[in-house]
């Protein structure tokens, strides 16, 4: 398999780009506060990957935010790529 091809933990396929499309879009929306919006793609992606600790991470983040009073944002977090920082 081409390098090009690999997904995120090196295994390649359709199934890898959905992970990563659904793990990015869910993290950059949870980043924008938008927990509600960010918890369908997280929940999508670790239904693909739910072995990945990143995954479980943002969706209990996620979770978090649905779950407090206030309202919750990540300041701290960021997309990967958008600022350099990673989760």
């Amino acid at each position: 398999m081409m390098e090009s091809q690999r997904g995120i933990d090196g295994s390649g396929g359709s199934g890898s780009d959905e992970f990563i499309q659904a793990l990015y879009r869910g993290g950059e929306l949870l980043t924008e506060g938008k927990v509600i919006e960010a918890k369908e793609y997280l929940e999508r992606a670790i239904t693909l990957r739910p072995e990945n600790e990143r995954c479980q991470n943002l969706l209990g983040l996620t979770y978090f935010g649905l779950t407090s009073p206030r309202g919750w944002a990540p300041a701290r977090f960021s997309a990967p790529g958008a600022s350099g920082r990673r989760w």
